[in-house]
């Protein structure tokens, strides 16, 4: 919205901008308007910027100008975020136990959690971490972890973890 502002903000005889924000319960609604002289298009390269920004996010911006009158931008962005894991996955190259592995492990699992949900020994946990690793590029479940979450990889559990006190 910050870039929506700047964008109006830089025309001729502007005097108000006002922003408006709802939700439908599926999309964040954002409208910003002008008073402006209505000459806002979207072939300007901040347009395309702004654009490229509510695409990404699964989302559609639209404007409209009528000239003396001013000029609207609306937003329809989603609130859940696009599914990403898939071009990830691929992009990194992970096997689907790998992807498991992962999943778990920016959940916050540790190797005899992630065995004992997988199935698996912790030998074979680790070797698909070690691979996790390699792959993505890092040495540190944090790492891999944090790497996941940036890459928007959306990876949600609703199990409760079990947090046992140290004495």
């Amino acid at each position: 919205m910050r870039s929506a502002v700047l964008l109006m903000r830089d025309q001729e005889e502007l005097t108000r901008i006002r922003i408006q924000w709802n939700c439908d319960g599926a999309n964040l609604l954002i409208s910003v308007r002008d008073d402006g002289p209505g000459l806002l298009d979207s072939g300007r390269p901040a347009v395309g910027l702004l654009t490229a920004r509510a695409t990404a996010l699964g989302g559609h911006l639209s404007i409209e100008a009528v000239e003396t009158w001013g000029s609207e931008i609306d937003v329809r962005i989603p609130l859940d975020p696009p599914d990403t894991s898939d071009t990830v996955m691929r992009m990194w190259d992970l096997a689907p136990r790998e992807t498991e592995v992962l999943r778990l492990l920016v959940a916050g699992r540790r190797n005899r959690q992630i065995a004992s949900e997988l199935g698996i020994s912790e030998n074979t946990v680790k070797f698909h971490t070690s691979q996790v690793y390699r792959k993505l590029g890092v040495t540190s479940r944090a790492a891999a972890a944090a790497l996941a979450a940036d890459a928007g990889l959306g990876f949600t559990d609703s199990r409760p973890t079990h947090i046992t006190p140290r004495p």
